[in-house]
């Protein structure tokens, strides 16, 4: 990696390496370069490698967790060099095979909250977010040190820890407490998380593992705030929040849009409030919870599973 304090171009003269040519590699981190003369997917180019390797990761902060099944990295990039790390030492021979270079795990960009700026360090961060949407803030001390966008019930994170080249703090400090916000476009909500793997504390290239328990509904906040269990086996709490008192509808509805269960319907004063779905009469598949109060409507995914 190299820090400027300008615009510069750096000219690199040699002779190419052949993409199939063997990387040695060692037990823990590196820095690799990418072979092959193509963009391929980081999943497919790192298959030959997939029961050893434990982390790879970009310049970005983007990476790939194959125990977790998880990679927001997109495309290798010819001319990028990439951080591996490995549980033994092994070699690496990209796959450049045209099948598996069409697959594709898109990076998402945050469009709500800011990209925080490469501090040359980082950490990997995997939120899951249940049946959630939106995108997810990290805070060190009240400061946003890394976001992202929830895809397929899980978000994944660079956490940016604090550039040593500057006087001022500007990322999170090792061993920091790190506070998890889920954002949409019209506000910012707390949330109970749950340690899955790792801790809740920035370290340079750690990775740790969180899951959102619970939304710590505000009371300006309208909607249905959280489903618990979820998926369900019988029982799932909802519960759900009126930021001002009015006439109610809450049902389950079938993914034909056919209202299966009627759950809350009249007047409800401001506050939050649970309900227990009882699944014992229902079959097993996708519902979706849909609350209305006025012209405003919410609705929360809700999987049954007997």
């Amino acid at each position: 990696m190299v820090k400027v304090d300008g615009v510069a171009e750096m000219v690199i003269a040699g002779e190419s390496v052949n993409p199939d040519t063997p990387l040695p590699l060692i037990e823990g981190w590196q820095m690799i370069s990418y072979y092959p003369r193509e963009g391929i997917d980081a999943i497919a180019a790192l298959s030959d490698i997939v029961n050893a390797l434990i982390m790879a990761k970009d310049g970005s902060g983007r990476f790939y967790s194959p125990a977790f099944g998880f990679c927001n990295m997109g495309d290798m990039v010819p001319g990028q060099g990439y951080l591996l790390k490995m549980d033994q030492a092994t070699e690496l021979i990209y796959t450049v095979e045209e099948e598996l270079a069409r697959q594709s795990s898109p990076s998402l960009t945050p469009s709500i909250l800011p990209v925080h700026p490469n501090t040359g360090e980082n950490m990997s961060l995997l939120i899951q977010t249940g049946e959630l949407d939106g995108e997810i803030g990290v805070y060190s001390k009240g400061h946003l040190v890394g976001s992202g966008i929830i895809q397929d019930g899980k978000c994944g994170i660079a956490v940016w820890g604090d550039d040593h080249t500057t006087s001022e703090i500007d990322g999170a400090i090792k061993g920091e407490e790190l506070e998890v916000s889920l954002h949409n476009v019209s506000e910012m909500v707390p949330v109970k998380i749950e340690t899955i793997f790792g801790e809740d504390k920035y370290s340079t290239d750690g990775f740790s593992v969180l899951r959102i328990q619970d939304v710590k509904a505000s009371p300006g906040q309208f909607g249905i705030v959280d489903a618990y269990p979820n998926p369900f086996n019988n029982r799932s709490s909802i519960k759900y929040n009126l930021k001002e008192s009015s006439e109610i509808d809450l049902a389950l509805f079938d993914l034909t849009g056919r209202r299966v269960l009627d759950l809350v319907s009249g007047r409800k004063k401001i506050g939050q409030y649970s309900i227990t779905i009882e699944g014992s009469s229902l079959s097993s598949g996708m519902y979706i919870v849909r609350l209305q109060a006025g012209e405003q409507i919410s609705k929360r995914k809700v999987t049954l599973v007997k």
